[in-house]
Protein backbone atom coordinates (compact mmCIF):
# COMPACT_ATOMS: atom_id res chain seq x y z
CA UNK A 1 0.00 0.00 0.00
CA UNK A 2 2.88 2.39 0.73
CA UNK A 3 4.92 1.67 -2.41
CA UNK A 4 3.25 4.13 -4.81
CA UNK A 5 3.02 6.88 -2.19
CA UNK A 6 6.65 6.47 -1.11
CA UNK A 7 7.70 6.44 -4.76
CA UNK A 8 5.77 9.64 -5.35
CA UNK A 9 7.48 11.44 -2.48
CA UNK A 10 10.82 9.92 -3.43
CA UNK A 11 14.15 9.68 -1.72
CA UNK A 12 14.38 10.47 1.96
CA UNK A 13 10.94 12.05 2.13
CA UNK A 14 9.12 8.70 2.12
CA UNK A 15 10.45 7.59 5.51
CA UNK A 16 9.59 11.01 6.95
CA UNK A 17 5.97 10.64 5.82
CA UNK A 18 5.62 7.19 7.38
CA UNK A 19 7.32 8.22 10.62
CA UNK A 20 4.94 11.18 10.86
CA UNK A 21 1.97 8.79 10.56
CA UNK A 22 3.47 6.53 13.22
CA UNK A 23 4.11 9.45 15.56
CA UNK A 24 0.57 10.79 15.16
CA UNK A 25 -0.87 7.37 15.88
CA UNK A 26 1.17 7.08 19.08
CA UNK A 27 0.15 10.33 20.70
CA UNK A 28 -1.99 10.10 23.81
CA UNK A 29 -4.75 12.48 22.61
CA UNK A 30 -5.36 10.27 19.58
CA UNK A 31 -5.39 7.18 21.80
CA UNK A 32 -7.78 8.73 24.30
CA UNK A 33 -10.22 10.14 21.76
CA UNK A 34 -10.12 7.50 19.02
CA UNK A 35 -8.15 4.41 20.04
CA UNK A 36 -9.37 2.38 17.03
CA UNK A 37 -8.12 5.07 14.63
CA UNK A 38 -4.76 5.14 16.36
CA UNK A 39 -4.42 1.35 16.08
CA UNK A 40 -5.50 1.42 12.43
CA UNK A 41 -3.03 4.15 11.39
CA UNK A 42 -0.19 2.56 13.36
CA UNK A 43 -0.87 -0.87 11.89
CA UNK A 44 -1.12 0.54 8.40
CA UNK A 45 2.10 2.52 8.75
CA UNK A 46 4.35 0.17 10.70
CA UNK A 47 5.59 -2.01 7.84
CA UNK A 48 5.65 0.96 5.48
CA UNK A 49 9.00 1.83 7.02
CA UNK A 50 10.52 -1.17 5.25
CA UNK A 51 9.07 -0.08 1.91
CA UNK A 52 10.43 3.44 2.38
CA UNK A 53 13.90 2.26 3.40
CA UNK A 54 14.05 -0.08 0.41
CA UNK A 55 13.13 2.84 -1.86
CA UNK A 56 15.87 5.00 -0.31
CA UNK A 57 18.46 2.26 -0.83
CA UNK A 58 17.46 1.85 -4.47
CA UNK A 59 17.71 5.58 -5.10
CA UNK A 60 20.91 6.34 -3.22
CA UNK A 61 23.03 3.18 -3.48
CA UNK A 62 24.49 1.28 -6.42
CA UNK A 63 22.70 -2.04 -7.07
CA UNK A 64 25.63 -4.05 -5.71
CA UNK A 65 25.14 -2.48 -2.27
CA UNK A 66 21.38 -3.10 -1.93
CA UNK A 67 21.72 -6.56 -0.39
CA UNK A 68 24.19 -5.44 2.28
CA UNK A 69 22.12 -2.36 3.11
CA UNK A 70 18.92 -4.42 3.40
CA UNK A 71 20.71 -6.98 5.58
CA UNK A 72 21.94 -4.27 7.95
CA UNK A 73 18.55 -2.56 8.10
CA UNK A 74 16.85 -5.90 8.75
CA UNK A 75 19.26 -6.56 11.62
CA UNK A 76 18.54 -3.10 13.05
CA UNK A 77 14.79 -3.68 12.71
CA UNK A 78 15.11 -7.06 14.48
CA UNK A 79 17.13 -5.47 17.28
CA UNK A 80 14.36 -2.92 17.77
CA UNK A 81 11.79 -5.72 17.83
CA UNK A 82 13.83 -7.53 20.47
CA UNK A 83 14.60 -4.55 22.72
CA UNK A 84 11.38 -2.57 22.27
CA UNK A 85 9.11 -4.62 24.54
CA UNK A 86 11.66 -4.64 27.36
CA UNK A 87 12.29 -0.91 27.13
CA UNK A 88 8.56 -0.22 26.94
CA UNK A 89 7.96 -2.39 29.99
CA UNK A 90 10.71 -0.57 31.87
CA UNK A 91 9.27 2.81 30.90
CA UNK A 92 5.83 1.67 32.03
CA UNK A 93 7.22 0.47 35.37
CA UNK A 94 9.11 3.71 35.97
CA UNK A 95 6.06 5.82 35.08
CA UNK A 96 3.70 3.55 36.98
CA UNK A 97 1.40 2.98 34.01
CA UNK A 98 1.29 2.09 30.34
CA UNK A 99 1.29 5.81 29.60
CA UNK A 100 5.04 5.80 30.28
CA UNK A 101 5.60 3.22 27.56
CA UNK A 102 3.46 5.20 25.13
CA UNK A 103 5.28 8.41 25.98
CA UNK A 104 8.68 6.77 25.41
CA UNK A 105 7.47 5.43 22.07
CA UNK A 106 6.25 8.86 21.02
CA UNK A 107 9.53 10.48 22.04
CA UNK A 108 11.57 7.91 20.08
CA UNK A 109 9.32 8.30 17.04
CA UNK A 110 9.66 12.09 17.27
CA UNK A 111 13.45 11.74 17.34
CA UNK A 112 13.39 9.41 14.33
CA UNK A 113 11.09 11.81 12.48
CA UNK A 114 13.37 14.74 13.29
CA UNK A 115 16.40 12.87 11.95
CA UNK A 116 14.45 11.84 8.87
CA UNK A 117 13.26 15.39 8.18
CA UNK A 118 16.77 16.73 8.63
CA UNK A 119 18.14 14.08 6.24
CA UNK A 120 15.44 14.82 3.65
CA UNK A 121 15.43 18.58 3.79
CA UNK A 122 18.71 19.46 5.52
CA UNK A 123 21.31 21.69 3.87
CA UNK A 124 23.38 18.80 2.51
CA UNK A 125 20.61 16.71 1.04
CA UNK A 126 18.25 19.29 -0.47
CA UNK A 127 19.52 18.51 -3.97
CA UNK A 128 19.39 14.74 -3.36
CA UNK A 129 15.86 14.73 -1.95
CA UNK A 130 14.36 16.67 -4.85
Amino acid sequence: AWGPLVGRFGGLRGPALILACLLLSSLQPVLAALPWLSAFVFGLSFLGVITAITDVFRQLLPPGEWGRAMGLSTAAFALGQALGPSLSGLAGEVAGSALGALALSSVLLACALGISLWAAWGPRSSAEAA
